[in-house]
């Protein structure tokens, strides 16, 4: 993140140290993190059972990407469930509000996206989410179909919606198609994507004279189409493939 790191090891344990004003590491907000504290994740519970004494097992999820913002943190698990914390002005953490969230919350938007359709539904269809990337004050989710899916600060049209200065806190779908892969920062008003023929796509700010509200094509400077980049404001890096 801007301030802050996330280490996530193989096995899927969870550390964070650094700024965590927002709670976005540990549910102490404002205190710093001054050396790696590891991070759980409690899986949901699907029981609607209620007892006395509630002593159900805790189940945590094991983590298999994260991604940190300018205050925020993302954390995709095994089970395919996104979970967000820390500041959220913007609708960042995709949960259907603006209010600050210092323990990890699941982003039910997604589940719910995944989960719709009148005779199948994309989970029927085994599509899962791929890959999180997070700019400075956003979320972008890459679907395993291609789909991406955004929300957060919307300012710059960093989330691809066709619209600017209107800030989203649910996940929307955007404008790209077949895309493989997606880039961001924590200190970026907007990404990169690759869809499956290597075409380059930009969105957001920083990109030519004038901002990018949807998805637009870049070319490498000697014309050849881009396989591996790097966002990283304020330059870009791209390679030809």
């Amino acid at each position: 993140g801007e301030k802050h790191t996330l280490l996530l090891r193989e096995d899927g344990v969870l550390w964070g140290c650094g700024w965590n004003q927002f709670g976005q590491i540990l549910p102490i907000k404002g205190d710093n993190v001054l050396s790696p504290s590891k991070i759980m994740i409690d899986a949901p519970d699907n029981n609607d059972e209620t007892s006395a004494t509630d002593d159900r097992p805790i189940n945590h999820e094991v983590v298999t990407q994260i991604a940190a913002g300018r205050g925020q943190s993302y954390f995709l698990t095994e089970s395919g469930h996104i979970y967000a914390s820390g500041t959220n002005f913007h609708g960042q953490l995709c949960l259907g509000h603006k209010n600050e969230m210092s323990l990890p919350s699941l982003v039910a938007g997604v589940d719910k996206y995944l989960s719709e359709g009148s005779d199948f539904s994309l989970l029927d269809e085994g599509v899962k989410v791929k890959h999180i990337a997070a700019g400075r004050s956003s979320l972008y989710v890459l679907l395993s179909d291609g789909q991406m899916l955004s929300c957060g600060k919307n300012i710059h049209g960093q989330l691809g919606l066709g619209v600017v200065d209107r800030d989203v806190d649910t996940p929307t779908v955007m404008d790209v198609a077949k895309a493989t892969r997606v880039f961001s920062s924590s200190s970026s008003f907007g990404a990169f994507f690759v869809n499956e023929d290597a075409t380059i796509y930009r969105v957001g700010f920083g990109f030519g004279a004038r901002e990018n509200w949807r998805p637009t094509p870049v070319a490498c400077p000697d014309g050849g189409l881009g396989r591996d980049i790097s966002r990283k404001r304020p330059h870009s890096l791209l390679s030809p493939g």
